[in-house]
């Protein structure tokens, strides 16, 4: 009985890509983290974003099964030789530098693409305030290198997104 219980809260959900375009001027609307809202780049129009609750619980032991390298065919890996850091870019991006370490020493690599996330957590702020807060921070640092200093650009962020998962269990255990 418990176990037809626990099978009721795991459904299956889609993950789908959108474009969302601009109501009034019909060009592709980008997320802006100012007004947590997709905004057009061009006349200005926003449309809001009902986040709701992305949370969907799962069977870990399902979601392995179900995985049949689909998330491996629309996507790639690229590792930096430089530090080791990995990347999942789609398959019709390249990866040019590292956005960790900065370095163009990145290779593609044959490896598992792991589990599919099904959201991501939007950012909260723009670009032109991470700027200025990697600047801030970069004139505290008395002893980093005055090139590092220089190179701080918006053109040189990237935003990354790294995925979480979390896990529950259920065990008896019993101590003697």
């Amino acid at each position: 009985m418990q176990e037809e219980q626990k099978q009721e809260v795991f459904e299956e959900t889609e993950n789908t890509t959108e474009v969302a375009k601009c109501p009034v001027c019909g060009a592709n609307m980008e997320y802006s983290p100012n007004d947590l809202a997709l905004k057009c780049p061009y006349c200005g129009s926003k449309k809001e974003i009902n986040f709701g609750n992305i949370s969907v619980e799962q069977s870990f032991g399902k979601l392995i099964q179900k995985q049949d390298n689909e998330w491996g065919k629309e996507t790639h890996i690229y590792r930096c030789n430089n530090c080791g850091a990995s990347e999942v870019l789609n398959r019709n991006e390249i990866a040019k530098i590292c956005p960790f370490c900065g370095t163009t020493n990145v290779v593609e690599v044959e490896e598992l693409s792991g589990v599919k996330p099904n959201g991501v957590v939007p950012f909260l702020i723009d670009v032109k305030v991470a700027t200025e807060k990697v600047i801030a921070w970069a004139k505290k640092k008395l002893f980093a290198p005055i090139a590092f200093k220089r190179s701080v650009k918006p053109e040189g962020l990237n935003g990354v997104y790294s995925p979480a998962f979390t896990f529950d269990t259920d065990t008896a255990s019993s101590y003697k």
